[in-house]
């Protein structure tokens, strides 16, 4: 009996050993793939330099501030604070606007411009008096657009010192950023301020431009500038199809910005997945402890997160995006060598199963949105025409603006041009639309 029970724990680590052996054996089968998106993610971002840095004007959003160096003062001041949470301190407390961030993106959303108008107009004096409690809250949006862009540098690796940090790192108020400017708008063109209500959207799609140059980028920086380019380009549209003499006054610097720029696109989707990868690289390394080495390495996971993350940056999903061809999903070509590999690394190996999502939706949804812009130049462009000349040229303008892989058309009612979206929002096929004025 004595025999065979030692015989059978001889088979027992036999077998454990193996398994491990093999895992080694997967591992170094995947090293060279790991390895090369590893470089990718970690290679510079060709993002434009920043001269003058908003970061601290960003975080101060909710706040009073005269000027853009007492907001730098502040936040260099009081960053512990803004980006932790805690007590506010006194200084901040005195200067607090009082806002109710989710009440009050709440009570300003809509579902497109004109049901913003027509709530604006049910409901005049209440936005009234959100204008007056918050013009504080505007004036500090329109500061922003003094600055070149977003450094962000509490996101940079040297900087993440605190173990708690990936839990606790508030971001800036972007509910802000992307409501507040469309109800201003609104309000405006319900006030007859036509071309204020315009001017206030080109501002915000230089503003959603200059997010776009955020040196320590993540997913969520890229996402909000998508909105809000998507925002601005619906709102002017709307409004040009009401006014379409709007068209010949819109600023050439807001055009400019509105025009479908695939190219930097796909850098800005680049540039935010090497972001993502320096959070989760953090993350997991921060994870690891002594007694979680048996069943938990975060080298490991670092490496088998890599390959998912790097492929927004390899030479096809880039050409994919720059020619509008819908990104192929990632699909990894070694899931039995992963699925060994697992072996010693289990908890990673779940870890990422459970958190880690298909990226593929999101440089979809960044080429919906350059699409919904090449639906808005063709909107401005039509409106920019003699309007007996605007249904005969439709289709010769439809046709300049779609995308090698997409087309644009005009919806039964000719009161929009439709495309189809690569990223539904419900899983299904849905058609994304934008005003025009035939």
């Amino acid at each position: 009996m004595k025999q065979w029970f030692i015989r059978g724990l001889w088979a027992i680590l036999g077998l454990v050993l193996l398994c491990f052996v093999a895992a080694m054996l997967a591992q170094n089968q995947l090293a060279d793939k790991q390895n090369s998106s590893l470089k990718i993610l970690q290679e510079p971002k060709p993002l434009a330099l920043i001269a003058r840095d908003g970061t601290a004007a960003l975080y101060l959003l909710p706040y009073r501030t005269e000027n853009a160096q007492q907001a730098y003062e502040l936040f260099e001041k009081h960053q512990h604070y803004l980006l932790w949470g805690g007590d506010e301190p006194a200084a901040l407390a005195e200067r607090n606007l009082g806002m109710d961030l989710i009440g009050e993106a709440d009570f300003l959303k809509c579902a497109t411009p004109s049901k913003c108008v027509e709530k604006v107009a049910q409901h005049g004096a209440q936005y009234q008096q959100w204008h007056n409690q918050y013009q504080a809250v505007l004036n500090n949006i329109a500061d922003l657009n003094q600055y070149d862009g977003y450094e962000m540098a509490h996101f940079a690796e040297k900087n993440w010192g605190d173990e708690n940090m990936m839990v606790q790192m508030r971001l800036p108020a972007f509910q802000i950023l992307v409501r507040f400017p469309q109800a201003q708008a609104t309000m405006n063109w319900h006030n007859n301020q036509r071309e204020q209500a315009v001017l206030n959207m080109c501002t915000q799609a230089d503003l959603a431009r200059k997010l776009q140059n955020t040196t320590h980028q993540m997913l969520l920086d890229a996402m909000i500038s998508s909105v809000m380019l998507n925002q601005s380009a619906d709102y002017l549209a709307y409004f040009i199809q009401q006014q379409p003499e709007l068209a010949h006054r819109l600023p050439e610097s807001c055009v400019r910005h509105l025009q479908p720029q695939t190219e930097r696109t796909a850098q800005v989707m680049c540039a935010a997945m090497k972001g993502e990868f320096l959070f989760l690289k953090n993350t997991f390394q921060r994870m690891e402890k002594w007694y979680t080495k048996l069943f938990y390495n975060a080298d490991m996971t670092i490496a088998q997160s890599a390959p998912s993350l790097a492929y927004t940056c390899s030479p096809l999903v880039q050409q994919q995006m720059i020619s509008d061809e819908m990104v192929d999903e990632f699909v990894s070509q070694d899931k039995v060598w992963e699925h060994i590999a697992c072996v010693r690394n289990v908890a990673g190996c779940v870890l990422l199963y459970l958190a880690e999502p298909s990226y593929t939706v999101y440089p979809r949804r960044l080429q919906d949105s350059d699409m919904k812009l090449r639906a808005f130049q063709a909107a401005l462009t039509l409106a920019k025409l003699p309007e007996a000349e605007r249904k005969n040229q439709a289709e010769n303008v439809l046709q300049q603006w779609s995308s090698p892989y997409r087309k644009l058309w005009l919806s039964p009612t000719q009161q929009d041009i439709e495309f189809e979206w690569y990223a539904p929002k419900n899983g299904e096929r849905e058609i994304g639309t934008i005003a025009v004025k035939l």
